[in-house]
């Protein structure tokens, strides 16, 4: 198949926007309209811009290029992509802000010092992938006291990062398995995370750091003499029914 990478035009536009898509990132290339999963592989670059994500979006992959592309949740929403973020946003490639209810079906990932999701307020966060943080910031940041649900695994392998960071009072759920090489797998310093995953670490990882909050580390767990895991406890609750060591 062919890529087709189609960028951001003009800055404060919908999704659907018309016009608000072109073939270069300098703006001055074929116009799109609310590009759609079709024959070819299409990526949607922000390419420095502000979306406001108006309507559920189906493509392969959302990127941004530079610092500060961004696109914003709205309402409830159900988000068909990659996410992948290679810029410095503070405030995320995808913000979810409060009020808003955002279901991402695709991996998410982040390879430089921005988060790929942030999320404020009361926003509610399902995500159907993986999350990997391979840039020094968390790559799914969440800040709301809603629950934030992962079905997949959680990565790290930049030494300043977290696969996924919770500093507020949510009750958040993690399916999938929790791993590091470097940095943090999950780290919190508020609220609940049930991991029904296993965990495991390599090199100078840790699997779990709590600064703060509860993680729960749910069933029997066993450890093969293979693998290594890692918890650190500053303050906060790590809960789990037995484990056995081999």
């Amino acid at each position: 198949m062919a890529q087709l990478t189609i960028y951001g035009k003009t800055t404060g536009d919908n999704w659907d926007a018309a016009n608000g898509w072109n073939s270069q990132a300098d703006g001055l290339g074929t116009d799109y309209t609310n590009p759609q999963n079709g024959a070819d592989t299409y990526i949607c670059n922000l390419n420095g811009k502000t979306k406001t994500a108006n309507l559920d979006i189906v493509v392969d992959q959302i990127t941004a290029s530079g610092a500060t592309g961004q696109l914003v949740s709205s309402g409830t929403r159900a988000i068909t992509a990659a996410l992948v973020y290679t810029g410095t946003l503070t405030g995320g490639m995808l913000s979810c802000p409060t009020g808003t209810t955002t279901t991402i079906t695709g991996a998410c990932s982040n390879s430089s010092t921005g988060p790929c999701v942030v999320s404020a307020g009361t926003a509610v966060v399902t995500i159907v992938g993986n999350a990997t943080a391979t840039g020094g910031a968390a790559c799914i940041s969440h800040g709301a006291t809603g629950a934030l649900t992962l079905t997949g695994d959680v990565s790290c392998t930049n030494s300043s990062g977290r696969g996924v960071m919770q500093t507020a009072a949510a009750t958040s759920t993690i399916n999938g398995n929790v791993s590091a090489s470097n940095g943090n797998g999950v780290r919190t310093s508020s609220g609940t995370i049930t991991i029904n995953g296993n965990i495991s670490r390599t090199v100078s990882g840790i699997s779990l750091q709590l600064v703060g909050g509860t993680i729960i580390w749910t069933g029997a767990r066993s450890l093969a003499d293979t693998v290594d895991a890692r918890v650190d406890i500053s303050t906060g609750t790590f809960n789990i029914t037995s484990l056995v060591l081999s």
